[in-house]
């Protein structure tokens, strides 16, 4: 089924669809991680993750990332307006900090969520915009298949 596209698609548009695709995949591994931290689920897994307390870091960190972004690269980067990617990068990290703060979210998948929202925020809106067409037809084929072949509403 991807093979098709691939032919009359510009090959460059298609890696970063695939890209972006693979990235969010990323993020959802990431945030189940400290999902199941949060809620105890880890002390049952066979796989754990090191635990480094991002409650002290994330936080300061933001604050190192907005410097050097102003300093270095230009602060229409971190005005949401002008790049509304960067500003769903920029309230994704402020959100993690607060919540690294009250929680004691570790730092491991915090900065996994964080690196890889960044690489999509590289990849543009239009490969954000079919992604997102991409992801509301899967979760459609998904949720119907369930619900069609679902043994509770079977039974």
């Amino acid at each position: 089924l991807v093979a098709l596209p691939a032919m009359f698609l510009n090959m460059e548009f298609v890696i970063d669809l695939t890209a972006v695709g693979t990235l969010f995949a990323f993020i959802l591994v990431c945030g189940g991680i400290l999902y199941m931290d949060h809620t105890g689920l880890s002390e049952r897994a066979k796989f754990r993750v090191p635990y480094i307390n991002g409650k002290f870091l994330v936080l300061p960190l933001l604050v190192l990332g907005i410097y050097l972004v102003y300093t270095y690269v230009g602060v229409e980067y971190l005005h949401p307006l002008d790049h509304p990617l960067y500003g769903i990068f920029w309230l994704t990290w402020i959100v993690l900090g607060v919540l690294a703060v009250k929680y004691n979210f570790s730092l491991l998948p915090v900065i996994g969520i964080l690196v890889n929202l960044y690489l999509m925020a590289e990849l543009g809106t239009s490969n954000w915009t079919m992604f997102l067409i991409w992801l509301v037809i899967g979760i459609v084929i998904y949720f119907a298949y369930g619900y069609k072949n679902s043994k509770l509403r079977k039974a």
